[in-house]
């Protein structure tokens, strides 16, 4: 078992295909895991159910957009694809791989021009799957924003090549920073 991708309707047909990564749900004691469980969190945020995490409370200011038409604008999904115990859980070397895994697959399938990883537990050269740049050999190019710069790279797959941008986690970061960071990106 593992969460299924969040997707808006006509996802494949727009230009600019944005995917948003993050690193895991967790669930409390009494919570069921099961495969709708990012689709159902999205659900939830949609109608303004979320709004205590600031993973999804601050989103929809990244694009300057109302929260509905957030969520039916970005595809989400979870590096980890399943839930954490609890919120700090570190996950299995296995649980890592697995999401290198699908991280790769999500991207050849869903071809996204732009992934955003707002997380501060994944990294490029540790447990992000390798760039283009990084199997080449080369440094990975810097987005830089008055705020600071942020490591991007690309991955070309069967699908296309995805722009991917590793930010912070909404919780530790400025509204107005991440507004560039998105914007810079998208741009591209």
């Amino acid at each position: 078992m593992e969460h299924e991708l969040y997707k808006p309707t006509g996802f494949a047909d727009r230009l600019q295909r944005i995917l948003i990564v993050g690193h895991s749900h967790h669930k409390n004691e009494h919570e069921e895991d099961h495969e709708d469980f990012t689709i159902d969190t999205v659900e939830r945020a949609k109608a303004g159910k979320m709004q205590r995490f600031p993973f999804f409370a601050r989103q929809p200011r990244y694009l300057d957009l109302e929260r509905q038409l957030y969520y039916e604008t970005v595809a989400l999904m979870n590096f980890i694809p399943v839930a954490l115990s609890y919120r700090y859980e570190t996950p299995s070397l296995d649980l890592l791989e697995l999401g290198k895994r699908r991280f790769m697959r999500v991207l050849s399938e869903e071809n996204p021009t732009h992934v955003f990883v707002l997380s501060s537990r994944l990294k490029f050269g540790q447990n992000l799957p390798a760039t283009a740049e990084e199997l080449r050999g080369e440094k990975l190019s810097m987005l830089t924003t008055n705020y600071g710069s942020f490591p991007m790279g690309s991955y070309h797959t069967t699908g296309g090549t995805s722009l991917c941008c590793q930010l912070r986690h909404p919780q530790a970061a400025k509204n107005v920073a991440m507004q560039e960071a998105f914007a810079r990106m998208l741009a591209m």
